[in-house]
């Protein structure tokens, strides 16, 4: 199963986020502390197995609006289906599932994808986060528990620990040393209260002491009988050991064959010490070559018995790969190193043609000191405005008054409104008039008429001198309005001038603080500081590729003196450094394939012997199992002097002889129990005949418990032995692979991860030495380490037997050393190109830097901000 894309309406933090074309393979998810990845995790599990209930701080209702929900595009089965979950007043929430072309399919569709995995399954196993990572408990839960421990003894349905418990309670219920409670303790005091009862009665008279005399002579008898016949019974079964032991002793032959052509002496590979100074066959020198440190072959590689020089570079397999997997990246720094030189000296040049177009007293820590930054700009921008402002209104006053001026000048130049002329003129008409009346009238009107005339005249004249003062009056008035405007506009004009001069002194003060030039124009200051600007972008940029190319080269280096570390573990010639480091990388990574081919070469000598050990300590083992009490080493002496006719023969003289023996003692039974009747009857006693048969009753109910004490013990002694062999021999499949995982991640320190049989924990093994030790005695790195390889190892696993799911793992590298960390974004890249997809959180950089650098094909996503 591939999650193909994850869409999210509305969940926690998140609103309309869409994962689009996400990678079959690994995926690296980058988001800071906060940024939504554990709410992403949780939406992946709701979607597939529906929201928690109400309440719980899982549900992660919406924060920022949408509809609670969203989608997972998946492909699987080779078709692609759509999982879309959302809130419906439900509380686990609605699912809907449909094909490819948006048909909709049934909802037990979902589980047939899923092959029925379960919520518990799933959340401790695929999607789990550092908190689940750093507890064993959520791998021994039941359903998951059952992938590690089931399998071998306790896969026909018994449970290892029930059954252990089973029988000690059992053979302590039959009998304990100082018990007097147990069935055996209490049936030995009936017995002994019997015997009490019989003693009285067994006062017998002559013939009954004879027939007791009798019984004792064929008891004695038939005890020598028993002997002989234990005796050929014995002989059978060293006859029918040496039958079934046959082929196990051809198969050790051979396997001891095989390594004497290997050069491997027995006692190296396990065998007889005995054994460990033979001579070296392919030597051809006949001489005694020093033997290879002997192995215990049930806990260490068998590869341990190759040459010094193979056994170094195994043991050096997991850095030699590590540093080939680097190979890309070391490339990749060369080239950084050379493009970054390049970046630096062009930016150098442009940085110094800037200098010289601005002039003398410009240098880089000028340039660097110098703000020109958007408060400089809007600074000078409102200089410049403050200036037009006033400027403007310097302009606008001079026109008003200007226009002022003008308006003066034009009244003082207006003439009067009744002028002194058109006053004469009135007065001379009054007069003409008066005079004409008193020529033309006749006498007797005359003097009316001429009172009249000179009336109308008269007054004529007088609103005419009156309309003269007024005319006058009111031009006055409009010349002194008219001069006193003038005179507020140039106050004013004279104000705003000095504003502006204000403004131009406030101009320099800040040129000069800030280092400029004073005769500088608000324009060109503007055009000074985007040449500043570009400047200090060139120096910016020369600083950046000086630090980059430097950043690499020490990256570089260290990775060059970590191969020519391994040459030195290895004891091989290194590569000079110091010449020229860029030109070292070709030489060193031609020496890594080297030694890579070497390795591999190695490797194959391994698993040859591996294979041969391995038959070898399977046919010991067998050996061992047949030869029960007379031992593997006579077993197999008596076995050089046979062959399976011979064999065969002695099983069939031991078969007629045991069957004759039991004859006779049949005879010797059916002859003491005539005279036990006849002594019965002679005792003619009801009573003692009823004390002897329940006495014989009780102690064949005795020797019946003890025969099941016998059988539990026997069998507890069993069930050891067989649990040990199981706990080395046979642990299931999930442990080998967690036991691989484990091992790569923490460089080979650690060889296996191990169950005890009949208990639900875990032991990890050290390579050397072979010590054991519980989650409880490692670092907490450490034990994440190996929780992380029980969960690839269930995912490995469940995938062969149910459905590949994708794993999605949030800050699962945090606790681990440099080293480790990068052993397991490999491990996690190998495991994600054998089919698996991981989604990989993390709010480190470095991390996500370790994942893509170790996986190359890796997809990093940076998550984006919630909005």
């Amino acid at each position: 199963m591939i999650f193909d894309r994850v869409h999210i309406d509305g969940f926690g933090i998140w609103r309309d986020l869409d994962l689009e074309e996400l990678d079959p393979g690994l995926n690296v998810l980058l988001a800071p502390n906060e940024g939504g990845k554990t709410t992403l995790m949780t939406f992946i599990r709701s979607v597939l197995f529906g929201f928690p209930r109400r309440g719980d701080p899982q549900r992660y209702e919406p924060l920022r609006g949408g509809k609670h929900g969203g989608h997972i595009d998946l492909s699987a089965e080779g078709g692609h289906y759509r999982i879309t979950r959302s809130a419906d007043g439900t509380s686990s929430g609605s699912m809907q599932i449909s094909d490819n072309e948006g048909s909709s399919l049934p909802e037990n569709k979902l589980a047939d994808l899923l092959r029925n995995t379960t919520k518990e399954l799933f959340e401790n196993v695929f999607a789990f986060g550092l908190a689940e990572l750093q507890r064993l408990d959520t791998l021994q839960k039941d359903e998951v528990a059952g992938h590690i421990y089931s399998a071998g003894m306790a896969s026909g349905g018994q449970d290892p620990i029930g059954f252990r418990q089973w029988l000690r309670k059992e053979r302590d219920r039959l009998y304990l040393p100082r018990g007097r409670k147990q069935a055996v303790a209490e049936k030995l005091l009936e017995i002994s209260t019997l015997q009490k009862e019989i003693d009285p009665l067994q006062q017998l008279p002559e013939e009954h002491a004879s027939l007791l005399q009798q019984g004792r002579s064929l008891g004695e008898r038939l005890a020598e009988v028993d002997l002989i016949m234990a005796t050929r019974q014995s002989q059978l079964d060293a006859a029918r050991r040496a039958q079934r032991a046959w082929r196990d002793y051809e198969d050790l032959l051979a396997a001891e064959s095989a390594l004497k052509a290997l050069g491997v002496p027995l006692a190296a590979a396990g065998g007889d010490p005995a054994d460990a100074g033979t001579v070296d066959a392919g030597s051809g020198e006949g001489e005694m070559s020093p033997p290879p440190p002997r192995p215990n072959t049930e806990t260490s590689d068998p590869a341990e018995l190759l040459p010094p020089s193979q056994r170094a570079l195994l043991r050096e397999s997991g850095r030699i790969r590590t540093l080939l997997a680097a190979a890309p990246r070391l490339r990749e720094l060369r080239a950084a190193i050379q493009k970054s030189l390049t970046d630096a000296d062009t930016a150098q040049s442009a940085l110094q043609t800037h200098l010289k177009d601005l002039g003398e007293g410009w240098d880089t820590e000028r340039i660097r000191t110098t703000t020109t930054g958007l408060k400089e700009r809007e600074k000078i921008r409102q200089f410049a405005e403050d200036m037009r402002q006033v400027e403007s209104e310097i302009e606008s006053i001079s026109v008003r008054a200007a226009d002022a001026h003008d308006a003066y000048e034009t009244i003082v130049t207006r003439r009067e409104p009744v002028s002194r002329e058109a006053v004469m003129l009135t007065w001379a008409m009054a007069v003409a008039f008066t005079f004409i009346s008193a020529v033309v009238v006749p006498p007797v009107a005359r003097l009316v008429t001429t009172s009249a005339v000179g009336a109308i005249g008269a007054m004529t004249g007088i609103i005419v001198m009156w309309l003269r003062h007024r005319g006058r009056q009111q031009m006055r008035d409009e010349r002194l309005a008219a001069a006193d405007r003038e005179t507020t506009l140039w106050a004013q004009h004279e104000d705003a001038q000095k504003s502006f001069g204000e403004i131009e002194d406030k101009w320099q003060a800040w040129l000069t603080s800030q280092g400029l030039d004073t005769g500088l124009g608000t324009d060109g200051a503007l055009d000074l500081l985007d040449r500043i600007r570009e400047a200090q972008e060139q120096e910016r940029r020369h600083g950046e590729s000086s630090a980059s190319a430097e950043k690499a080269t020490g990256e570089l280096t260290v990775a060059c003196g970590r191969v020519n570390a391994l040459f030195e573990s290895l004891r091989r010639d290194q590569i000079s450094l110091q010449a020229g480091l860029q030109e070292a990388v070709e030489p060193l990574l031609g020496e890594l394939e080297a030694l890579q081919a070497e390795l591999e070469a190695a490797e194959d000598q391994g698993m040859r012997l591996r294979t041969v050990v391995d038959q070898y300590a399977q046919a010991r083992a067998a050996l061992r199992a047949v030869s029960g009490e007379e031992g593997p080493e006579a077993l197999r002496t008596r076995l050089e002097d046979l062959d399976p006719d011979q064999i065969e023969r002695q099983v069939q003289d031991a078969e007629v002889e045991v069957a004759a023996a039991s004859a006779r003692r049949d005879g010797l039974n059916e002859q003491l129990g005539g005279v036990r009747e006849r002594r019965t009857h002679l005792e003619g006693d009801a009573e003692l005949a009823d004390l002897l048969q329940a006495r014989e009753q009780k102690r064949s109910d005795l020797a019946g418990l003890l025969e099941k004490w016998a059988g539990y013990t026997v069998a507890g002694v069993l069930f050891d032995l067989a649990k040990q062999v199981y706990e080395e021999q046979r642990q299931p499949e999930v442990l080998k692979l967690a036991s691989r995982y484990f091992e790569a991640m923490t460089s080979g320190r650690y060889a296996r991860v191990l169950a005890p049989l009949g208990e639900t924990r875990l032991e990890v093994e050290e390579k050397k030495g072979g010590r054991r030790k519980g989650p409880e005695a490692l670092s907490r790195g450490t034990s994440e380490q190996l929780y992380l390889a029980m969960r690839l190892a269930l995912a490995a696993v469940y995938a062969k037997q149910a459905v590949p799911l994708p794993l999605v793992a949030d800050d699962i590298l945090v606790n681990f050393d440099d080293t480790r960390a990068v052993s397991t974004a490999t491990l996690l890249g190998e495991f994600a190109a054998q089919g698996h997809q991981v989604l990989a959180f993390t709010c480190h950089s470095h991390l996500a830097d370790v994942f893509t650098a170790q996986v190359p094909g890796a997809k990093l996503i940076q998550l984006p901000k919630p909005v």
